[in-house]
């Protein structure tokens, strides 16, 4: 899971990824669900919509490896060290 603190860092993480794994996409939430119901193995996202789908139940952090912060202290500086002290329970 790659973590940002905005989403502009995000799109820019995302657009990374998908070079490097020749992914193709749609920025459409209903495409997003649907990647998370078969499964992923990276997921990047902000702390609210990543809490967002934690909560709802669409994403779990059961499996995962490597949670790797983007802009680490930008998100320290930006408070959001409650959000990810509340995945880090989950």
């Amino acid at each position: 899971m790659v973590l940002s603190p905005t989403r502009e860092f995000t799109d820019h993480v995302t657009q990374e990824l998908r070079y490097l794994f020749r992914l193709s996409g749609d920025s459409t939430i209903r495409r997003y669900l649907d990647k998370l119901v078969h499964g992923a193995h990276i997921v990047a996202g902000t702390p609210g919509p990543i809490l967002g789908h934690l909560a709802c139940g669409t994403l779990a952090l059961d499996e995962l490896n490597t949670p790797a912060p983007d802009e680490a202290d930008r998100m320290f500086d930006l408070d959001f060290a409650d959000v990810i002290a509340q995945m880090a329970e989950r």
